[in-house]
């Protein structure tokens, strides 16, 4: 559009010219304000993504069965009940290794309260008199009751949240169908481009949680291995954790070695860390990338930061669903050309080079093209 053009427009239709650094300030600003909204709304954002969670989840179960005939209504039922027997089991592990560490939790007191008694023996012995006198006035029972009460008194809150996104997860699979022919129908440009967001987010949430789900068996054996009480219950809480990256696996790790520092087995301790340290190796450093690939294609520093930034946003179930809500974020402003620049930072340098940074070719020789041939008189005009 040429100025003259510019001239004939309405003042209210003449666009307005912004420079680079200023359209950036822009940007940043406007998501700014998209995340204290959704810092404000996210006892709404959060059942959301846990509900939307769940359907990707089950999501290729149903899509198997409706194309081997079953109705779609038989299918989402399907979907429904094996969503409800995992999660079942799931609660029913948790519950009962609950109720078992409640059971022995004044056995933990006594052995927390020796312990204590030995340190600040120790420390005296030392010389640390300060630190003995801090020591020796924390109060591990009362600490330990209050923790214990306070998980006692959000279970039937757990409940009635865990209700709630059930009830969204049902609906929407109920609607998924009409919600993409929509979504297609209005944003076909857009679902053309980024189609594919979806199938790497359930590529990553399988591969995931088949890594969390080894992590989990192999903490679990870890725990029974050195007669850890309640093993079941440390191998589920390693399987949930291990979905939170770089900090998820060591924070599991941190109740059983400590009711290892209770047992006084200075060796069975070091040693049950030492085994879950070699897990995290194993299973983190050497099957998740060679089973995950490059699929979220997440430099390492922005798998830190989206962890950091989503958890302070959305709290524990954004520290979880870092990776994927990163992943695409990333890949959906990544034709957009204000937003390049931000692509660019999170994208991982092995996943996407830029052209000029490619190594060149190797050197081949020159390359040989076939020389033309002369056509070969048209029969019509030759003389015979």
């Amino acid at each position: 559009m040429g100025p003259d053009n510019l001239n004939q427009l309405p003042q209210s239709r003449v666009p307005i010219r912004i420079e680079s650094s200023l359209r950036i300030i822009m940007l940043v600003a406007g998501l700014t304000i998209i995340g204290f909204g959704l810092y404000s709304a996210r006892p709404v954002v959060v059942p959301l993504l846990l509900a939307l969670c769940l359907v990707l989840a089950v999501q290729p179960l149903i899509e198997a069965l409706e194309r081997r005939g079953v109705p779609g209504v038989m299918a989402v039922a399907a979907g429904m009940l094996a969503l409800l027997t995992g999660l079942g089991l799931f609660c029913a592990t948790v519950a009962y290794g609950a109720s078992q560490l409640l059971s022995e939790l004044p056995n933990y007191e006594r052995a927390a309260r020796d312990l204590q008694k030995d340190v600040t023996s120790w420390l005296l012995s030392q010389g640390l008199y300060r630190v003995a006198a801090a020591v020796s006035a924390t109060q591990i029972s009362v600490l330990v009751m209050n923790e214990a009460a306070t998980l006692l008194r959000e279970i039937p809150d757990l409940i009635g949240y865990g209700s709630f996104v059930l009830i969204l997860t049902l609906f929407m699979l109920i609607e998924r169908n009409t919600v993409k022919r929509r979504l297609q129908s209005r944003l076909a440009s857009f679902a053309h481009t980024h189609g594919h967001i979806v199938t790497e987010i359930q590529h990553y949430f399988a591969i995931k949680t088949l890594v969390s789900l080894l992590t989990g068996v192999l903490a679990g054996l870890c725990c029974y291995a050195f007669e850890i009480p309640n093993f079941a219950l440390w191998g589920v809480l390693a399987f949930v954790l291990n979905f939170i990256p770089v900090v998820g696996s060591f924070v599991a790790a941190i109740p059983p070695v400590a009711l290892s520092v209770l047992s006084g087995d200075l060796s069975a301790m070091l040693a049950l860390a030492g085994g879950y340290v070699l897990i995290n190796v194993i299973v983190g450093n050497v099957l998740e990338p060679r089973w995950l690939g490059r699929t979220c294609g997440l430099s390492p520093l922005a798998v830190v930061v989206s962890m950091v930034v989503w958890g302070a946003l959305l709290g524990p179930t954004g520290a979880l669903l870092s990776v994927p809500l990163t992943s695409g974020f990333r890949i959906a402003v990544s034709s957009v050309r204000d937003f390049k620049w931000l692509s660019i930072l999170l994208t991982d340098e092995a996943t996407a080079l830029p052209p000029e940074s490619r190594p060149a070719p190797r050197y081949r020789g020159p390359i040989r093209r076939p020389v033309p041939t002369d056509p070969k008189p048209d029969s019509v005009g030759e003389v015979t």
